[in-house]
């Protein structure tokens, strides 16, 4: 018995062919279409809708971010991407009148969820 096609594991025979690479990515669309998709998602789910904030389009434009956005794309084991929106509102003038709201975003894969300890597990839940 000869294997001259060398078809074994590895062999680049005929079957050699049929290995699926364990580390081969593949791309489902490219970045810049998962930038105009949030681009016109967001600020329908977390502003009042419009333009899109300037505070977005930085964010999306990271280079954390385009990396984030990659991994999901390509990455199969990778289900979410998440688009937090951050604010921080300080009292400006006199007595605190007035207020400036600093609103930024992050984009991230990563899920982390904090379940208090003294929460049944019903409220837990509800929080996620």
């Amino acid at each position: 018995m000869s294997d001259a096609g060398g078809g074994g594991p590895g062999g680049g025979g005929e079957e050699g062919g049929l290995e699926v690479p364990g580390s081969a990515v593949q791309n489902v669309a490219d970045v810049s279409v998962l930038q105009k998709h949030l681009r016109k998602l967001v600020p329908l789910l977390l502003e009042d809708g419009g333009e899109v904030p300037a505070a977005l389009e930085a964010a999306l434009e990271e280079k954390g971010a385009l990396e984030q956005m990659r991994k999901f794309l390509s990455d199969p084991q990778v289900h979410t991407v998440l688009v937090e929106r951050s604010t921080l509102k300080e009292d400006v003038g006199d007595e605190g009148k007035k207020e400036k709201e600093f609103i930024s975003y992050s984009i991230n894969t990563d899920s982390h969820y904090e379940l208090k300890s003294n929460r049944c597990a019903q409220s837990n839940r509800n929080l996620i």
